[in-house]
């Protein structure tokens, strides 16, 4: 919970922001749910038993390090966060 309201705060306008996530007892928390809906956070969760249904995202992330965190002598999160934006 304190990961995802921190997440809020930075953003500031989260709402139409789609949530995905394992189907862990604090991602089917009531807490967790009514964070969500009260910033217009639509909450997307894998099958039980499917991780599978995570597969392109995890794809997508391995990817993203591939061409900016491997491929570059970063010295800060500052710098990474930079060049994952561009």
């Amino acid at each position: 919970m304190d990961t995802l309201n921190e997440a809020i705060s930075k953003r500031k306008d989260v709402s139409g922001l789609i949530l995905h996530s394992e189907q862990g007892f604090q991602c089917t928390s009531y807490e967790y749910k009514a964070i969500c809906e009260s910033n217009g956070i639509t909450i997307s969760m894998s099958r039980k038993g499917t991780p599978i249904d995570d597969s392109p995202i995890e794809s997508w992330y391995s990817l993203l390090k591939k061409e900016t965190l491997y491929n570059s002598n970063i010295t800060s999160l500052q710098e990474y966060i930079q060049l994952a934006e561009e």
